[in-house]
């Protein structure tokens, strides 16, 4: 297995780049030709708050990254809240309508059969590690042996299964993930890592115990050919790309009946640096802004709360605090991507090609 270990996912994508190029192998799979590892990849993220993928060469689109998150927690299927964020998710859904394999309902409402109710795996876990804090059966699985094996549909679960469990040295909860196939452009440094430490992160919150390290285990880590040119550029001009992240002076306090408050009032943050990010990208106005994201953009982060607050979609035990949603998402680090991505969209026709 390859291990590769760093403080942030903007040093780990790095590093995975360079191994994909170095020894990656050309190989053809499902009528696509892709370059791919000839073994697992484990990423270790020391620091799950920096989840976020920096790097320019990646041109990361923020708003994909953290419209994915509430929508999956909710239990949703329905891709009509993806789609303004992210078109490309037509491309997975069966009908037009829904993802069949979508994470949210798998985690949230497993169906145990027509005599039992539906477990919300988050939920009984949550209780689970504070009723049992050195448990080692936290596990979650979204793989389904009696779906996801049967040929025919546009989409099968990437996500095998989590742990959380309490490290016996430091106290703190660690979490892994493993998956049976990984797209590092599109899938490990868009939406993977990032939903994935920000759920490790509330979970560390609602069982009152330290954030721990996370891990990310790919059985099959590759890229597809309309990403290698990039990936290659990156490698042939490489250096440390570690941006210094300001402090935006938040504080986050209160219980879940305070998120949408507290969401709002980092909007008022949110909305002074969104007047400095156009002008940084060259002028797009307000209006680009929100036509590219699909939402109004001074709005967007209060939409985000609203969400949330009417699924119901963190409660897994009423020590949740909003705190702990906040405190996942750098505002400072999703400011840097969304200048980035904001005049990539300069360089695209209308914006359409930059939908990932």
């Amino acid at each position: 297995m390859i291990v590769i270990e760093a403080g942030d996912a903007t040093t780990l994508f790095r590093m995975a780049c360079h191994k994909l190029v170095a020894d990656g192998v050309t190989y053809r799979r499902g009528g696509a030709l892709m370059r791919e590892l000839p073994g697992p990849v484990c990423a270790v993220l020391t620091d799950p708050r920096r989840n976020m993928v920096l790097h320019p060469v990646r041109q990361l689109n923020p708003w994909v990254t953290l419209a994915e998150f509430p929508w999956m927690m909710a239990g949703r299927r329905d891709i009509g809240w993806l789609l303004p964020y992210m078109p490309r998710a037509m491309d997975y859904s069966d009908d037009g309508a829904t993802w069949r394999a979508a994470y949210g309902p798998r985690l949230r409402r497993w169906d145990r059969g027509p005599d039992a109710e539906p477990l919300d795996q988050l939920g009984h876990l949550a209780g689970l590690l504070i009723g049992e804090p050195n448990t080692r059966r936290a596990v979650a699985t979204i793989w389904d042996p009696t779906l996801d094996t049967e040929p025919g549909s546009k989409d099968y679960p990437c996500t095998n299964w989590m742990q959380f469990l309490v490290n016996p040295e430091s106290g703190a909860l660690d979490m892994t993930v493993v998956m049976r196939s990984n797209d590092l452009w599109w899938g490990w440094s868009g939406v993977n890592v990032m939903n994935f430490t920000l759920l490790h992160q509330l979970m560390a919150g609602v069982t009152s115990l330290e954030l721990g390290t996370y891990r990310h285990i790919s059985g099959n880590l590759h890229i597809y050919p309309r990403h290698q040119q990039e990936a290659e550029a990156l490698v042939d001009n490489d250096k440390p790309f570690n941006p210094t992240l300001e402090d935006p002076g938040l504080t986050h306090t209160g219980s879940l009946a305070d998120f949408t408050e507290q969401c709002g009032h980092a909007m008022g943050w949110v909305r002074g640096q969104r007047d400095q990010v156009w002008l940084d990208a060259g002028g797009y106005t307000r209006d680009d802004v929100a036509q590219a994201i699909g939402l109004d953009a001074d709005n967007w982060l209060v939409h985000w709360a609203h969400f949330m607050d009417r699924h119901r979609a963190l409660v897994h035990v009423p020590r949740l605090a909003a705190e702990q949603i906040l405190q996942g998402v750098e505002f400072m680090a999703w400011r840097l991507a969304a200048i980035r991505w904001i005049s990539h969209l300069k360089k695209t026709k209308g914006g359409q090609e930059a939908n990932a």
